[in-house]
């Protein structure tokens, strides 16, 4: 849609009845859990409907075409593998995870924060999925990142920036040095 948001409804009418038809109901599991898992599960079946379409067409290719087809697939990464920021099965590369757009006044990087400075009661499994800001003391500025992955015991943390750079990160100092904003 024009304003960035979506939604998932019926397949358009004039679909030929022949076509594989996509998978009905994901709606109905969407109250029920997590919005991130609930985008796994519409990426799933998004890939697999994607798939039957390609097979669709395909029995009318000879096997050079066939060929080509499945490799050029097979050279992108599936909807499960972006929305859930997983390796690519055919590259091995970790694949770009999906930010949230920015307010076009608010650059990725800053010398002022956002959201709220983390404190040491917000270091628990929540954290992860949250996007945070994480300030860098050499350059003076705030970058975007998403949290990962949160071992609360440990106090560490795996996140990714928005350029798709991972980093480990200790927590502990972070909250003590307030480096951190919380989304």
């Amino acid at each position: 849609m024009r304003d960035e948001t979506w939604q998932v409804g019926p397949p358009a009418e004039e679909v030929p009845p022949e076509l594989p038809e996509p998978c009905l109901g994901i709606n109905f599991a969407r109250d029920g859990m997590p919005q991130r898992d609930w985008l796994a599960l519409v990426a799933v079946h998004s890939d697999s409907w994607l798939l039957a379409v390609a097979f669709f067409y395909a029995v009318k290719l000879d096997a050079q075409g066939r060929g080509r087809l499945f490799k050029m697939i097979n050279s992108q990464p599936t909807l499960f593998e972006i929305v859930t920021n997983r390796k690519s099965i055919t590259t091995g590369a970790t694949v770009q995870p999906p930010f949230k757009r920015q307010k076009p006044d608010r650059p990725f990087d800053s010398p002022y924060p956002s959201g709220k400075l983390m404190k040491a009661e917000d270091v628990t499994p929540q954290l992860k999925g949250r996007q945070a800001e994480l300030f860098w003391p050499d350059d003076h500025k705030w970058y975007l990142v998403e949290i990962q992955a949160v071992n609360p015991k440990a106090k560490q943390a795996k996140i990714v920036y928005a350029s798709g750079e991972f980093e480990d990160v200790d927590l502990e100092e972070i909250v003590r040095d307030g480096h951190m904003a919380l989304l």
